[in-house]
């Protein structure tokens, strides 16, 4: 009698197991959509600087046209026709770390960053039904090695757009050369030539510093714009310099598309900090010969300009908390 109880245990739990192991590997949502896919495996071809290593296109009810491109700087780029009328979430899952976007019509591609690192990660879009409520029309996992995580930011993302902001890129660039024919003519005195200003090498901390500069004396606080913004915002970095005006998250984008144009890794981390009571953005950025990341913060050093009040470009790690980084 023990025996078959034993034995009745024992088929139970294997049965139980193949059911939590199908359950977990299988999507039943994506199986009985009405779609059509199509695998490709790419040896290495190029497009848009980044170095393709796989594309993905799907086709769901003859609605949503979806093509994804994984490269090997750690982003995946998508480009997808959508309904104009829907509210659209592409969510990034890896390991237990998810990160969710929000996303409107475009026939353009859109940037994400892959910055989890190396392992299996999941690419999922979701339509809005009801409310708060979701359904996933797409899902697609794979294994991805990221070589250098540090690559990954560096890119062009759908929050931090300097591809299509070549005035973004192009003041930086003046703003460097600037600072470089001011150290030239320290250096060789008034008669400069080209060769000169091109001999001057900016370390990368000068180089974030001279940004920084720039962002704080420019930039104001935008205090209506809080109360306005849309579910779906997303920084537009030339408004900001046009406008001269922005919140936390405007500051946090500029500043990276900055660096990362003059090809400096840089963060925009999101999260809390000991200065602010509320849900904050600021940067980290990479050091290369001091090998370090630090954290700046342009959104309340501007602040403190405005005021009259002291502060430091570089910002102690414990006074900020991390919750999400780009």
């Amino acid at each position: 009698m023990k025996k078959y109880r034993l034995a009745i245990i024992m088929l139970f739990t294997i049965v139980l197991s193949i059911g939590v192991y199908f359950y977990i590997n299988h999507d039943p949502g994506i199986k009985e959509l009405n779609y059509t896919y199509d695998l490709t495996i790419l040896e290495s071809i190029e497009k848009n600087d980044f170095n393709v290593i796989r594309e993905v296109v799907y086709n769901y009810n003859d609605e949503y046209d979806i093509k994804l491109t994984y490269s090997e700087q750690g982003v995946v780029d998508i480009l997808y026709n959508l309904p104009s009328d829907k509210k659209i979430k592409v969510i990034i899952r890896s390991g237990r770390t998810k990160l969710s976007y929000d996303i409107s019509a475009s026939n353009q591609y859109v940037y994400f960053p892959l910055q989890l690192g190396s392992g299996k990660y999941a690419i999922e879009v979701y339509e809005n039904t009801t409310g708060t409520k979701y359904k996933k029309i797409f899902g697609e996992k794979d294994f991805l090695e990221i070589v250098d995580n540090r690559i990954v930011f560096l890119n062009t993302i759908q929050i931090i757009d300097f591809n299509g902001s070549s005035e973004v890129v192009k003041l930086t660039n003046d703003l460097i050369i600037t600072k470089k024919i001011e150290i030239a003519k320290k250096e060789y005195g008034q008669d400069i030539t080209n060769e000169m200003i091109e001999s001057i090498d900016l370390e990368d901390r000068e180089i974030a510093l001279l940004l920084y500069d720039y962002i704080i004396q420019n930039i104001v606080y935008d205090h209506d714009k809080i109360g306005q913004l849309s579910y779906d915002y997303i920084p537009d970095i030339l408004d900001t310099l046009e406008t001269k005006k922005g919140i936390c998250y405007d500051y946090s984008s500029l500043y990276a598309a900055m660096l990362r144009s003059q090809n400096i890794p840089t963060k925009l981390i999101k999260g809390y900090s000991k200065i602010s009571s509320v849900y904050h953005a600021w940067n980290e950025v990479y050091i290369e010969d001091e090998n370090a990341w630090i954290v700046v913060d342009t959104t309340y050093d501007a602040y403190l300009l405005d005021r009259g009040g002291d502060f430091s470009f570089e910002k102690s790690s414990t006074d900020y908390i991390k919750d999400i980084e780009y």
